[in-house]
């Protein structure tokens, strides 16, 4: 939101500008573009918004513009301008990890740190991080039994976190 929405009247526009003109020839990648307008009354967020539909309008040949975020975030952020509708064509959902994928990422991540998890323990992590994050297991999404996302379900930065701390511990 930085790189994009002033603290000041007038500093947004040139702000937007300057990220898109770097992004020419490449990509303009947003992460958590939500945050760039929270809440109806947040008059420079809604500038840098309207800024970039500009934008992205008059240099469609020049860059691709990727939009990320929470699926439900995203809907109300989309939602806030109409001019998203007809600039925005491609949308991808990505599924969140299952705890099976937890549980491997884990593996993954101490692995990175030249430790490993015995084969014991493993099992277990999955559990701890079906525990902490809320995570569906594959069986549960094949029945389309899961109940939906969450910010921390199948959500990577929590295996992070949880290695991490059981390092320090």
């Amino acid at each position: 939101r930085a790189d994009l929405v002033g603290k000041y009247l007038g500093e947004t526009a040139g702000l937007v500008h300057k990220a898109v003109s770097a992004a020419c020839g490449g990509v303009l990648f947003i992460d958590e573009a939500y945050a760039l307008v929270q809440g109806n009354d947040d008059q420079y967020g809604h500038e840098a918004v309207d800024e970039l539909i500009k934008l992205m309008e008059e240099k469609r040949t020049e860059l691709v513009v990727i939009l990320a975020g929470y699926q439900k975030e995203m809907q109300t952020f989309l939602d806030s301008n109409p001019g998203f509708i007809s600039r925005v064509p491609f949308r991808f959902d990505f599924l969140d990890y299952s705890c099976e994928d937890l549980g491997k990422i884990a593996v993954h991540n101490t692995g990175e740190k030249d430790m490993s998890l015995t084969e014991v323990s493993k099992p277990l992590t999955t559990e701890l991080l079906t525990a902490i994050t809320g995570c569906c297991t594959e069986d549960i999404i094949a029945a389309g039994k899961c109940a939906g996302a969450t910010r921390d379900n199948g959500n990577g930065r929590s295996v992070r976190n949880t290695v991490e701390s059981a390092i320090r511990a």
